[in-house]
Parts: structure tokens; sequence; C-alpha cells
């Protein structure tokens, strides 16, 4: 059976029990709210929360370790916004913003397998893009300085840009009011 939100499985998200359609159910049922699966960016915030449970369990006094600078990360000035169309200065594809990480957030595994002599920093602004290059769309996760603005070369083909964005301004896209949070 689908899950209710308060105890649905960590592999699945679900909507609040707090809207309009919770209201409908009588006082004591509980309510089943449709569930989607997760996607990788879920899945990544679910590693670190285990992870950070994990610490939690296993330094019960937490509270009492020393804080320390060293542990934070800088933050640094996001160059591009969401909507901005841009290109990646080593390889041959542009694509648009649609979200943006203020550090590297993406696995271990994906960091290590970009080649050490090319490889980015993690103290950076990453980009999620819907790119495209002359024989396919795709989704493309990039560091800040491997892109360049590139809104002059026209609008970007992917297929998801209707789903997040209204239209090209000639320069960069509107996202659509419901995607804005």
């Amino acid at each position: 059976g689908t899950p209710h939100f308060e105890c649905g499985a960590f592999d699945h998200s679900a909507i609040s029990p707090h809207n309009e359609q919770a209201g409908h159910a009588p006082k004591g049922v509980p309510v089943r709210l449709k569930v989607w699966p997760l996607t990788h960016e879920f899945r990544f915030a679910k590693a670190r929360l285990l992870m950070a449970l994990d610490l939690i369990e296993n330094c019960p006094d937490i509270a009492a370790m020393p804080k320390s600078d060293d542990l934070s990360q800088p933050i640094t000035e996001a160059q591009f916004s969401i909507g901005d169309v841009v290109r990646h200065r080593i390889f041959e594809f542009r694509g648009v913003i649609f979200d943006v990480d203020p550090v590297f957030a993406n696995s271990e595994e994906w960091y290590q397998s970009i080649p050490e002599a090319i490889r980015p920093s993690r103290e950076q602004p990453f980009y999620h893009l819907f790119a495209e290059n002359s024989e396919s769309s795709y989704m493309a996760y990039v560091s800040q300085q491997n892109l360049l603005a590139d809104g002059e070369s026209g609008p970007v083909n992917h297929p998801e840009i209707k789903g997040y964005f209204n239209k090209w301004s000639g320069a960069r896209y509107e996202m659509k009011r419901e995607r804005r949070h």
C-alpha cells in the first residue's frame, strides 16, 4: 500500500498532509497520499542525514565538542542564476541552469571519476543544467569554474525546459511561478 506521510519509507517522497486533500478525511482516519520515487538529490540528502545521525549516535556528547572554524566550508558567491544559459569552457556543450548548490553536493564516486588534472575544487558553486550538445540532450552537474555565460548564442533546446521555464527572454529563461520556492 501507499505509506502515509508520517511513516513513509525513506525511498519515497510524499506531499504534506496539511493540504486541502487532508481536510476531506474523517477525523482519526489516516490520510493516504500520493508518493513519488526520489530523485538523486534526495538520495544524497538521505545519505548525508544518515551519516549525521550515525555521528550523533556514536558521539552522544556532541554539544560538548569544541567548535572549529576548520570544519566549515567557505561560502562563495554564485556567478550564475537559475535560468541563465551557459557553456562548458572545456567540453562542447551548453545548457540552462535549473538548480544551484553552494558547494559540491554530489557523490564521492562521481567526484573521483573526474580526471585529477581537471577535477574542480569542491568549495565553489555547482550548477545543475539542462544540457545539450550536437548529438543529445541530458542533465549535467558542473562547477562554476568550468562555465561561461552564453546567453548571446540563443536558447537551449532541451525537452525539460518547458516544464521549468516560461519563455526565453532573449538573454535567459524565466522560471515558472510554480517552480519558485
